[in-house]
Parts: structure tokens; sequence; C-alpha cells
């Protein structure tokens, strides 16, 4: 690997349904180690619950109000705030202001993986949070 500095601008963009995805790094490019992705949520926009098999899920609020359900635990978090999402242990992240909030992700890879435009990562996908 060798050194590298990733402009503000760049990365490849994904959108699932409302949800705008950047990976500001991928496993390709960091010999497998992580993938990091700039996540944007729109106001009142739920990623519903999922767990990953996996990996363990690392979260950096920049931006905005983020509501998240961690296995039995339902809370909102603002900005400077991390998540930890351990393997297997269910969560749901929703954006809970009236702006968009943004998000880092930083999740362990073991090889490159692919979001690509029109799938689903899991069945249901986002939606709108309904009632709250």
């Amino acid at each position: 690997m060798e050194p590298r500095i990733i402009g503000p601008d760049e990365g490849r963009r994904v959108s699932l349904f409302e949800v705008a995805f950047r990976y500001r790094m991928e496993s390709s490019q960091t010999d497998g180690a992580l993938a990091m992705l700039e996540v944007v949520i729109p106001p009142g926009t739920l990623v519903k619950p999922h767990r990953h098999s996996r990996e363990n899920e690392y979260t950096l609020v920049l931006e905005g109000t983020v509501g998240v359900r961690m296995g039995d635990r339902e809370t909102e978090v603002g900005a400077g705030s991390c998540l930890v999402k351990p393997r297997d242990v269910p969560h749901a992240m929703w954006n809970a202001s009236d702006i968009a909030a943004r998000v880092a992700e930083d999740r362990p890879s073991r090889r490159p993986r692919r979001l690509l435009p029109g799938t689903r990562p899991y069945p249901g996908a986002q939606g709108r949070r309904g009632g709250r």
C-alpha cells in the first residue's frame, strides 16, 4: 500500500433508495483491511434493522442527530458520537433531525465488498421511518 491523500470529493458513490453512500476508501485500496464510507441519511429516513455476520461496524456521527437501535437498546446521538455495532447484533439507524445526517462508517474487510446500484443489502432495505 502506498501513502495517499483522498480529496473531499473523491470516492465511488452509490445510492440505495434515499441513502447516499460514498466509498472514501475501498477494501481494495487498504489491502483488504477495511472499507470507509461516508453516508448521508435524509431527514426521517430509516436504515432498517439488519446484522453483519462477518464483521463489526464502527460509525462516527459527523452531522445531525441519528437514532440508533442496537440489540434491545434505542437512543439518539449527535455529532461526535461513536457507535460500535458488534457482529451478529441487529442494528438500525435513522435520521432523527430536520437536516441531513452524515456519518462515517468503518468496516473491517477480508475481501472487497461492493454495493451495486439497484441492489438491496438485505430484505426491506431502507425507507421512511413511520411514526417517529
